[in-house]
């Protein structure tokens, strides 16, 4: 194909399918109506909470899979 025909072929393409921008957003501004997002402390505090058992479950997780890697390798295998 040479190149002026190539050229030719994506300048047709280019105008079949045009130039189209579509931005989905909020009006600037809300009139009325109740607020999509509340927060209050209890939400946080209780966040915090289930967050501090799960950092106690990995590490107790992580102490596990570290003692059964210091064993397997201590042990002659079969």
């Amino acid at each position: 194909m040479a190149w002026d025909e190539w050229e030719q072929l994506k300048a047709a393409a280019a105008e079949r399918q045009g130039t189209h921008m579509q931005l989905n957003q909020l009006p600037a501004e809300r009139s009325g109506g109740k607020a999509d997002l509340v927060s209050n402390r209890s939400a946080w505090t209780q966040a915090g909470t289930d967050i501090g058992s799960l950092r106690e479950d990995i590490s107790k997780a992580t102490a596990k899979l570290k003692e059964g890697q210091r064993v397997s390798a201590a042990t002659p295998a079969v």
